[in-house]
C-alpha cells in the first residue's frame, strides 16, 4: 500500500494506463454482464452513459 501514491501519480502523466479489455454503453449492460461473466477477460469493462 505504500507504493499506491506513487503509482497514482504516474496515472495523470499517461506514464501507466489501466488495462480495458472492453467499453460498453450502460444501454448494454446485459452484454457487459455476459462477458464478465464468462471470465475471459484481462482487464477493467467499463460502463458509460451515453445520455447525460
Amino acid at each position: 500500500m505504500q507504493h499506491l501514491p506513487y503509482l497514482g501519480g504516474m496515472c495523470p502523466h499517461g506514464e501507466i494506463r489501466p488495462l480495458l479489455a472492453g467499453v460498453f454503453p450502460l444501454e448494454e449492460i446485459a452484454a457487459a454482464q455476459q462477458e464478465f461473466s464468462r471470465k475471459h477477460h484481462v482487464g477493467k469493462l467499463v460502463l458509460f452513459p451515453t445520455q447525460v
